[in-house]
């Protein structure tokens, strides 16, 4: 098993890799530590993120994949798989992997945040709502879900607002697209009378 302090020290070292721009190298080192200290599961979720990090989404995904069928029932590896595939857009992956983590723990406040941009970005803003009022519900002082939640709200709004200003075009459109070829108001031809015989 891995130290926390080793863990958190090799993190650090990972995140300072990344912010010189030298993921890479960053890479290799959690590689070489895993061959050195042993194949641990929070050191793989280390190597994942640092392929996130790198940009090598197939690797990343494979490795998550691997950490969570090593150990299912912890929340983060989920997560962190599920904005994998909110970045590449694989929203509906995305959304099956937090509903699996979800029913693991139904308390874990970033999944419910993570399922609420996914569902934001399906376009499916009854359900987005749904989880930011979860959030907000377990973890009241939550200010990112509120800030989204209202944007949310904001454009739903305004969205709705637009079409219902261009209501009256469109029916307008509508209206003469689907005239008929001969006006009401255009007098019948006269009929002939019938002559006398």
């Amino acid at each position: 098993a891995v130290s926390p302090t080793y863990y958190d020290a090799l993190s650090q070292i990972l995140s300072v890799y990344a912010g010189s721009q030298r993921t890479a190298v960053g890479v290799a080192r959690v590689k070489t530590q895993i061959a050195t200290a042993g194949d641990s599961v929070a050191l793989k979720q280390l190597l994942a993120i640092a392929f996130v990090t790198n940009g090598q989404a197939d690797s990343a995904e494979t490795t998550f994949l691997d950490v969570i069928e090593r150990a299912p029932q912890f929340i983060a590896p989920y997560v962190r798989l599920s904005e994998l595939y909110r970045d590449t857009g694989k929203l509906g992956e995305a959304l099956s992997t937090l509903d699996r983590a979800i029913k693991i723990d139904a308390k874990y406040v970033a999944a419910y945040f993570s399922r609420a941009l996914a569902f934001e970005g399906k376009k499916r803003i009854d359900y987005d709502i749904a989880d930011y009022r979860q959030v907000t519900k377990l973890q009241p002082p939550h200010a990112a879900a509120w800030t989204s939640r209202r944007s949310t709200l904001a454009t739903t709004a305004r969205t709705h607002e637009a079409r219902a200003k261009r209501r009256p075009e469109l029916q307008r459109q509508h209206d003469y697209a689907n005239a008929p070829t001969t006006p009401p108001f255009w007098p019948a031809a006269p009929r002939p009378t019938p002559r006398p015989t």
